[in-house]
This record gives C-alpha cells, structure tokens and sequence, in this order.
C-alpha cells in the first residue's frame, strides 16, 4: 500500500468529541472518548457550542440521507474539542462561563501546553462522518473525500483538510518538524502569531479508507508527530520516546525531497490564493539570471555563496516586485498569510536553484570549476 494515495490531515491537540443525530434526527447527543454524555456533564464547557453544534449535525444528517437516499437511525461527526488557550499579549486574559445544569461552570482550555495553541476560545474541529441504518446495525464511515464533500456545504465547520496527498514516500517527506499550525487565521487568530506555534503533526489516512469492498493490508490510518510536541508530552518515565515512522520519514525524504502542505490548505481565502499563486509565478529561470547578474562571480569564487543564500536572494527579488504591483488588500492581509506567502516563495526559491546549482557553479566559477 506504500504506492497508494494517502491523505494527511493537521492533527488537531484537542479531547476527542463527538455529535449524535439518533434515532432518525429525533435525539442529539455528545460524546467524549469514553462515550456519550449525559446532557447534564460539564466537558470543558462544550455547552456554549451547542447551538452551532446542533446545525452542522442536523444539515450532515439532510445532506447525506440525501446523498445515499435512505432513512438513517444514527449520523456521527467525529472530531476534536480544542482551544481555550492562546498566549498573545495583544489579546486580554478573560473567564468565561456556561450554564451547566442551572448552574455556572468555567469554560477551561482544552490543551495546556505551550504549543499548539489555537484560539482563546473553545472550538469544534470534525474530521469524519460515521452512520448506520439500523439501531443494531454497524457503523459505515464516510472515505475522506465524500466527507470533505459535505463538511464544505456547513457553514461555519472547521474540519480536517488535506495538508498533503500521494503515495507515502511524498505524504512522510512532509516537513513535520517545521509545521506551523494552519488553525489559528481559521478562528480569528490570524493577526496574532506566536512564535513557534508548531502543529502537533499528521493525520495519514489512506484515500480508500471507508470504500465498501476496499481490503487493506494493513494499516489505514498513522499519525507522524513532531518531534518537540513529543518531547513536550511525553512521560519520561515511560522511557525513551520512540518514533516507528522515523525511518520510513528520514526514507522518503531523501527520495522525494522535503515537502511543504499544499498551499490550498493553508490559504482559504480565493483571491489571497490567487495572489500567492501569482507570486510563485514570479520564481523563474529568467529572474534567477537576473539576480546572479547583480551578484556577479566573486562570492561564488570565495565560496561564500551557499544555495540557501542564493535562494534568499532570489526569494526577496520575486517579493519586492510582485509588492510593487499587488493589490493594498493583498498587502494589508493578515500577519500568518503574509508569512505562510513568503514561506512558499522561499520554498518555491530553494528548489529552482538547487536544481540549476550545478549549472550555476560551472558558469559563475569557470576557472575554478573548469
């Protein structure tokens, strides 16, 4: 199955949650890990989501009873509980309460650590859809894209997005040590970066997961981590951490080269999309000359020019025009998308000119290398 299509998701660091339509829409119910709750239990005070919560399950349950053209007696939404911390010193420390039962509980974060932090407030992150027929009859999940079809028609619903999809020597060649967490501009948050606010890592899911007749060989679902987030929660007296993926990672990335999230995943707004694709336009061989034109040879003849600096230069030369003729809402975006924009810049830098190294060397050094 290393040759299949692999879809990967942000891992969401939440408590796992989940919304009952039953019998028939009649009854909705939520659920942490260990079960369904009891309307009365105070659970980080999802109480204030209800309202919402009790749309996204009602419309799933219309869409895909239409969809599949029959009467349902139980649709699940699986998902993450998340948020409740978000350590800017812009934003104003509040305590916010939930009626629970006729009386008043706090509203408590969700995750405690210092990283991944999403959002001051509680929030609902679903990332599949189960259903059965019957009251006894076993649950049908959804395969990630015919639940992806109908998360997108809710309005409102944070749900998991492809970050990455291929086989899985491109999906574990993903830069999961460097992956800033896209959740933040999805909940408001986009003018208010943290440093370091590294995701928690991947989802891998395979693309067929869910198909009726699909027979895997193992495996459909893994989670690589990053390796700080794993540092940060580990319980050092269970041991050494242990990675199992790292070798398949540290395998697929010297095959298939360090692999950034696809950009759709990480820039939602349309126009912002088609902005930062114009600027990738910009990274071309033409403009590549151009920047080793005002360069000259005497770096490379020190060998004080490196790929990464060159990359740098070029990256900066493509950013200075494409400003010049951008848009003032293209500018003025939030603080996250700008810097998401120069990271694929960057990126998009870095792999023309390791590409032409070879080529640049033997043309800006002639004596030496000749």
């Amino acid at each position: 199955m290393f040759d299949d299509e692999w879809i990967a998701t942000e891992k969401v660091h939440g408590a796992n949650f989940g919304i009952y339509s039953i019998d028939g829409g009649k009854m909705i119910r939520y659920a942490k890990r260990s079960g369904i709750m009891l309307p009365t239990e105070h659970f980080f005070g999802y109480h204030i989501l209800i309202p919402q919560l009790q749309q996204y399950i009602t419309a799933t349950r219309e869409m895909l009873c239409d969809k599949l053209q029959r009467k349902l007696h139980t649709v699940l939404i699986n998902g993450e509980l998340f948020g409740g911390k978000y350590d800017h010193p812009s934003l104003p420390k509040t305590r916010k309460t939930v009626m629970v039962a006729g009386k008043p509980r706090t509203i408590s974060a969700v995750q405690t650590d210092s990283f991944p932090q999403y959002s001051p407030d509680l929030h609902f992150y679903a990332f599949d859809i189960k259903y059965k027929e019957g009251a006894d009859a076993e649950y049908t999940t959804l395969m990630f894209d015919e639940a992806t079809e109908l998360f997108q028609k809710i309005p409102g619903l944070l749900y998991a997005r492809a970050i990455i999809r291929g086989p899985m020597s491109k999906v574990a060649a993903f830069d999961v040590e460097h992956f800033v967490t896209t959740i933040p501009p999805l909940v408001g948050m986009g003018n208010y970066p943290l440093k370091g606010n590294w995701a928690e890592g991947l989802v891998v899911k395979h693309a067929k997961r869910g198909m009726p007749g699909f027979d895997p060989k193992g495996l459909t679902i893994l989670k690589f981590k990053c390796t700080a987030f794993q540092e940060i929660s580990t319980d050092r007296r269970q041991g050494p951490r242990v990675d199992e993926m790292e070798v398949v990672r540290r395998d697929s990335i010297s095959r298939s080269g360090v692999q950034l999230p696809d950009m759709e995943s990480v820039i939602h707004d349309p126009v912002q999309l088609d902005a930062s694709k114009f600027l990738l336009d910009h990274i071309c061989e033409n403009r590549l000359n151009a920047v080793l034109s005002k360069i000259g040879t005497d770096p490379f003849e020190k060998e004080e020019m490196t790929p990464d600096a060159l990359a740098t230069l070029l990256a900066k030369d493509a950013l200075k025009d494409f400003l010049k003729e951008a848009e003032p809402a293209i500018v003025n975006t939030p603080i996250l998308t700008r810097r998401d924009m120069a990271r694929y810049v960057l990126f998009e830098s870095r792999r023309l000119v390791c590409s032409r190294w070879k080529t640049i060397l033997q043309r800006q050094t002639p004596d030496v290398v000749g």
